[in-house]
């Protein structure tokens, strides 16, 4: 693969990948980030079962480095279904992680979750009723979550 001045890139292999994936920084070392856990449904005819895969890789969160063995769970399923936000050489993976109770996903919340690239802490930074657009400080320092009532600044650590 060339890059787009022409120049040959760096071919970095990620061999256990699974899921859907996005892609991270640390340093000079790209990260994939993973959601590597399929939701499944059954539908049951009398006798007969069928199985139906209703996100392909939509739960859990996985982190892997180059070459590296298959990475193990950051997040597991009870963190919800995993939407990725990756962040620009970020330290930290955000992603919303939404967890729903009632049939046909009647009563949801949704948690903020921030993954540290370095050693895989994570900790919840925020709590809504939605999904809501995130832009994080240049110096990583602070978050601002946009919502219909107003942007909310957040401290990060």
């Amino acid at each position: 693969m060339r890059s787009v001045d022409g120049q040959p890139s760096t071919d970095f292999h990620f061999p256990n990948a699974s899921g859907r994936w996005s892609t991270a920084w640390l340093g000079d070392t790209p990260i994939l980030v993973t959601t590597p856990i399929d939701w499944t449904w059954q539908v049951v005819h009398g006798r007969f079962a069928e199985q139906f895969t209703s996100c392909g890789g939509c739960y859990g969160l996985s982190l892997q480095r180059p070459e590296g063995p298959p990475a193990p769970l950051v997040l597991d399923a009870s963190a919800g279904m995993v939407q990725v936000i990756s962040q620009r050489r970020a330290p930290f993976v955000l992603a919303w992680g939404r967890t729903c109770l009632g049939l046909h996903n009647t009563v949801c919340s949704y948690a903020l979750w921030q993954v540290a690239l370095t050693d895989e802490t994570k900790r919840v930074v925020a709590i809504a009723d939605q999904a809501a657009p995130i832009a994080v400080a240049p110096d990583f320092t602070r978050l601002a979550i946009g919502t219909p009532h107003g942007i909310f600044i957040k401290p990060l650590r």
